[in-house]
């Protein structure tokens, strides 16, 4: 790459690539997409937005809702977010401040570790063991200065990243702090975004082909300049994200049901398209 940049050329693939629309469509293949990201560890929070035992935040993982929360020991834990008498989603905030966690529908109550507390009539759950109900444990873990969740419970946790994860830690993103934080529901395939702005945001694959969680952080090193660092989120979330990445992912999937072309064409100089989706397709064959 430096070399490139020294002789001002760039690298060329030896021949151009397709991506079939079908790609972009298929409700089968989410569906197996959803599969592979709920065994794999998923970056869902920085550790600077948990900074005190009881705070906690929600968001869902291929599908599967997680709530993760800093406990009194100082431990960060994830959990499916499900009540464990009726199914009901326990937390509806994406972030706050608990001392517990009490479910709206008929306050069954749980403890910042999982720990079932309290069931209002116990007596007509004589099945109901609290130390045998607790939330379900999701396998979660603090890398790089990012919270790890696998939304599969029994299944491990352990990001393997290679060089990227020396990278993360020589720009001591630990010691960062979230400045700012923007979310939003766009009608585009998660790919389609990925292809656009998804080396600088976090993405949320929805229920359907055609919509996608898009979740832009900022992470900055201190509290100086905060001025300068507003004015540089909103250039980017406003301009570069909305007007332009998220607005030209739209425009593509407004076209991927009509009967034109049926492959994307992906130039010599667009061959990591190509990577990625080579890689899904390794992923979403395995077993």
């Amino acid at each position: 790459m430096l070399a490139h940049v020294e002789a001002r050329t760039t690298q060329l693939a030896d021949r151009e690539g397709r991506v079939p629309v079908e790609r972009y469509t298929s409700q089968a293949q989410l569906e197996r997409e959803r599969a592979v990201l709920r065994q794999t560890p998923v970056a869902i929070a920085h550790v600077s937005e948990l900074p005190r035992p009881g705070d906690f935040l929600s968001s869902d993982v291929a599908g599967v809702p997680v709530l993760v929360a800093r406990g009194a020991d100082g431990d960060v834990r994830a959990f499916a977010n499900i009540c464990r008498h009726r199914g009901t989603r326990l937390v509806t905030e994406a972030c706050g401040h608990r001392k517990s966690f009490v479910c709206r529908y008929h306050a069954w109550t749980y403890g910042l570790d999982g720990a079932l507390l309290h069931v209002p009539q116990a007596d007509a759950f004589p099945s109901v063991r609290c130390e045998d109900t607790c939330l379900v444990a999701l396998p979660s873990c603090v890398r790089h200065g990012f919270v790890w969740v696998t939304a599969t419970p029994g299944l491990p946790c352990d990001p393997q990243l290679g060089p990227f994860g020396e990278a993360l830690d020589a720009f001591g993103l630990a010691a960062h702090v979230v400045h700012r934080k923007a979310a939003c529901v766009r009608q585009a395939n998660w790919k389609l975004v990925i292809a656009r702005a998804g080396t600088c945001a976090r993405l949320r694959p929805c229920s359907t082909t055609d919509r996608c969680l898009f979740v832009h952080t900022m992470l900055i090193a201190g509290a100086a300049e905060q001025a300068h660092w507003d004015k540089t989120f909103d250039l980017i979330e406003g301009r570069v994200f909305q007007q332009e990445d998220l607005a030209i992912a739209e425009s593509i999937q407004s076209t991927l049901g009509t009967p034109v072309d049926r492959a994307f064409r992906i130039g010599r100089l667009e061959q990591p398209i190509c990577w990625f989706h080579d890689a899904l397709d390794q992923a979403t064959a395995l077993p």
